[in-house]
């Protein structure tokens, strides 16, 4: 048997704690002792009722306490105790109740983290997987395997293609960035004064097929596919994903002044899709 994640410990604990107390609180509700007088006599019950009691302790003059009869507790006054210790039992059912809720939800959410995930086969072609721009002419972009859409963790990666003359935006992120270089030829622009208030003139890497490279993390960085004749196609992982990215509309602007695109822009999309596909995905598990 497979160990259970913190919700479901979480989950389980709170369903104890409610079906065990609940039925204690009943019990004891039923079992109440009514007799407000009892207690009063040495510690031992007295079987009689409460008016009979009271008017044998207004007829001796004071109670067994020592305590004048005119100040003996009436009902209600004796009741309060029991009163209170109801109305904390029926909180903590309450209380009890709202956490269990809350662990099914949270559960809930677990799951659906990671359904996207449970309904893929172990093994996929490429050319089947979908491929989109998102509104940036010249690219061809597939999240081959990505943390919306599939799961994961600590890496992301991508098949990006670029026709010739189109190019990444001027852009940096927090993350590591590694590219393979699959066909085709390129510019690589890295800045060389990224810790400054602003890139400044980048230096130029020409990139070439069987080729790779890696981005330090915030550098920032530009890919070019200057290559007039033919489509540049690399290999794209980057780590803790989903990647958060600055982008600067030139190599003067300032770090402070860049504009945070998060989601990305195949993030954003995938996590709108997302959530119209994830539970009815389960029913595939095979």
């Amino acid at each position: 048997m497979k160990n259970k994640n913190p919700i479901e410990k979480f989950q389980t604990f709170y369903f104890l704690c409610f079906f065990l107390h609940f039925p204690r609180h009943q019990t004891e509700k039923k079992e109440k002792n009514t007799n407000p007088f009892v207690g009063f006599t040495g510690g031992e019950s007295d079987s009689r009722t409460g008016d009979d009691a009271r008017a044998s302790a207004v007829s001796e003059g004071k109670t067994a306490a020592g305590r004048d009869a005119s100040t003996f507790p009436t009902n209600d006054w004796v009741g309060k105790p029991e009163k209170r210790r109801e109305n904390i039992a029926e909180k903590m059912v309450g209380i009890s109740i709202i956490f269990f809720i809350l662990s099914i939800l949270l559960s809930a959410t677990a799951e659906a983290s990671q359904c996207s995930a449970i309904g893929l086969p172990l093994v996929r072609k490429i050319n089947e997987l979908p491929q989109d721009n998102y509104g940036r002419e010249g690219l061809s972009h597939i999240t081959v395997a990505g943390s919306l859409m599939h799961g994961m963790k600590e890496v992301e990666v991508w098949l990006q293609t670029f026709s010739p003359g189109s190019h990444t935006p001027i852009h940096r992120h927090s993350c590591e960035e590694v590219f393979v270089v699959l066909k085709g030829s390129g510019t690589l622009y890295l800045a060389s004064s990224s810790h400054e208030k602003h890139p400044g003139k980048p230096q130029e890497y020409p990139i070439v097929s069987n080729s790779t490279f890696h981005i330090p993390v915030n550098d920032v960085h530009q890919v070019w596919n200057t290559n007039e004749n033919e489509d540049l196609q690399m290999l794209v992982i980057i780590s803790r994903p989903p990647v958060k990215v600055f982008i600067y509309k030139d190599w003067h602007m300032p770090h402070t002044a860049a504009k945070l695109k998060f989601p990305y822009y195949w993030d954003d999309f995938q996590s709108t899709a997302f959530a119209f596909c994830c539970y009815p995905c389960e029913p595939f598990i095979h």
